[in-house]
């Protein structure tokens, strides 16, 4: 059967509503010319029938791995989403046990994606591993030849680390035996894909417009939202529809795009919607950076609505970079001393924050030419006059909004409430262990746009803070800061005590002035319940801040004072 009469049988299928019997036709379809459109087409159709069926049953892992192999022994090809995507979370050897049982199928997209994702989540193995588990399945990608799964491997295969290259060079040398055995010879290049001839194309056109729906069926395809999407970055809408496009797909960026949205669109963030946010990212982030993902570091990246918009910048990664990819144009913030390399590169004319630079660089920016940064931040060394000037004005930056320090001394915080940047700027951010009240009292004595001050105490990572962060706002300038928003940022590398510690919130309500704060949210942290010791540094730091004070904290808990208030 040919290309074109599979799909006119897969579009018939379709037509009544049997998506089993159109599935197997887009198989055949894809099996004659691999192209990328029919397997996303396969990806969509499949996950309707996914839907459609019972889930695998949960339980003991005895019971989940018996209801799986009951499954896979069908080999029913309207069952693969359902198998390579388990409602549970399986383990090394179950994911073995999945390869080895997959890769003796008939050729299927939705199994190469499988095993190229398994790759892509391949954290370093130890040789054996990568010798009877992770080889393999790179060979059984190169003769998939799905585009999509090869993408991604090749990325895969540029890691520096040794056990990859050597999982890599096995694989090969397996490839190389192939060919010599005259078994044909494979690859990691691009797949050989045929091209669709005008009929085909009009036949793929009219089933992904059915599948798609109307907004999908203007822009066709992947590529197309993408290239749409770098050309507008700033509408969130069009991001919104490529969401539902994806979601259709059973494609999990469409997940973090919505779930990313709702924080730019203003809605409250639960511990557990960023805990699914990071979740997301350490499966997927890497290839959903794209080619920027050689350029960030891995763990100092900013992501909204679903991409890319930052992070630190790597000298290794600058030099790498592929300075012509249309990615750039979605860069909204960099950071950290490399930071300095590209931040007058053509491409990032959408750049509106630069933080953590040493404060030479900072100063340059400050100095000009004019930019349309929004927020500039430094870290704190020593200084000379030459550079404290252009700082204290920022000429250079008309629209600039907010400064963040990071490491003030005594004297710079001395120094900062007298300069004419304090008067029209709208925040504060500092990054700093020592006392802090003389400053607040100070800048509670402009005027001017301020009107937030955003301090922590928390450990610092190269450009992350993890820990407690102290919000402050006012309605009016001058005056004091009157509200009081407590938010803990968690990072994944931290495990010490430190940055959990109820001592670093406890720290900055002690430094706020006595009497100014009438209202003080605790947000939901993603920690566990505080112990006697933590919630008695608490109980101290709230009653310090006033006795008129409303607090809602998520920890049930009286204050000294609003026990004596009950009686």
């Amino acid at each position: 059967m040919d290309v074109g009469e599979a799909l006119g049988k897969a579009e018939t299928a379709l037509g009544r509503d049997d998506r089993v019997a159109a599935l197997g036709h887009l198989l055949e379809a894809w099996r004659a010319c691999r192209q990328p459109r029919i397997a996303d087409l396969i990806d969509v159709v499949s996950a309707a029938v996914t839907r459609a069926r019972e889930p695998i049953a949960s339980g003991r892992l005895r019971t989940r791995l018996a209801a799986w192999k009951a499954v896979a022994a069908r080999r029913d090809p309207a069952d693969v989403g359902r198998l390579v995507k388990p409602p549970w979370r399986p383990s090394i050897d179950t994911q073995v046990l999945m390869a080895r049982t997959l890769a003796e199928w008939p050729d299927d997209p939705r199994i190469a994606m499988f095993f190229a994702e398994l790759l892509e989540q391949m954290r370093e193995p130890d040789t054996g591993t990568a010798t009877w588990h992770y080889r393999p399945m790179l060979v059984r990608v190169a003769e998939l030849r799905d585009e999509r799964a090869l993408a991604i491997v090749r990325e895969v295969m540029k890691r520096p680390d040794a056990r990859t290259v050597a999982m890599v060079q096995g694989a090969t040398w397996t490839l190389e035996g192939r060919a010599r055995d005259g078994r044909g010879e494979l690859s990691f290049e691009d797949a050989d894909v045929m091209p669709m001839s005008p009929e085909t194309e009009r036949i793929v056109e009219r089933i992904e417009a059915g599948r798609g729906g109307a907004p999908a069926a203007k822009l066709r395809g992947e590529a197309d939202f993408l290239a749409a999407i770098y050309a507008e970055p700033d509408a969130m809408g069009l991001r919104e529809v490529y969401a539902d496009w994806l979601q259709e797909r059973d494609d999990p960026r469409g997940e973090l795009i919505m779930l990313q949205l709702a924080r730019e669109q203003g809605r409250a963030v639960t511990p557990a919607v960023e805990t699914r946010e990071r979740e997301l990212l350490a499966k997927y982030g890497r290839r959903w950076a794209g080619k920027l993902d050689r350029v960030f570091d891995v763990h100092e990246r900013v992501w909204q609505a679903g991409f890319l918009v930052g992070g630190q910048p790597t000298y290794e990664g600058v030099r790498a970079a592929a300075r012509d990819d249309p990615a750039w144009a979605m860069v909204r913030e960099i950071s950290g001393e490399d930071a300095d390399e590209i931040v007058d590169w053509p491409q990032l004319a959408g750049l509106r924050a630069v933080h953590d630079l040493p404060v030479l660089h900072a100063a340059r920016i400050a100095r000009g030419p004019r930019r349309p940064l929004v927020e500039l931040g430094w870290r704190m060394e020593q200084w000379t006059r030459r550079q404290r000037a252009p700082l204290g004005t920022c000429k250079a930056l008309p629209k600039l909004r907010l400064i963040g320090i990071r490491d003030a001394d005594g004297d710079t915080l001395e120094w900062l409430p007298g300069t004419p940047v304090m008067k029209r700027i709208e925040c504060v951010r500092l990054y700093r262990r020592n006392p802090l009240r003389p400053f607040l009292e100070a800048v509670a004595r402009l005027g001017g746009r301020l009107r937030r001050l955003e301090l922590t105490r928390g450990d610092v990572v190269g450009t992350s803070t993890a820990g407690w962060w102290l919000v402050l706002e006012r309605d009016e300038a001058p005056g004091p800061f009157t509200r009081a928003v407590a938010r803990f940022r968690p990072d994944v590398r931290f495990r010490g005590s430190s940055v959990r510690s109820i001592e670093n919130l406890s720290g900055l309500l002690f430094e706020v002035p006595k009497g100014w704060l009438r209202e003080l949210v605790v947000e939901p942290a993603a920690r566990g319940p505080l112990s006697r010791e933590e919630r008695a540094e608490l109980e101290g730091a709230i009653e310090w801040v006033g006795d008129d004070v409303r607090v809602v904290q998520p920890w049930d808990f009286t204050t000294g004072r609003q026990r004596q208030a009950k009686r």
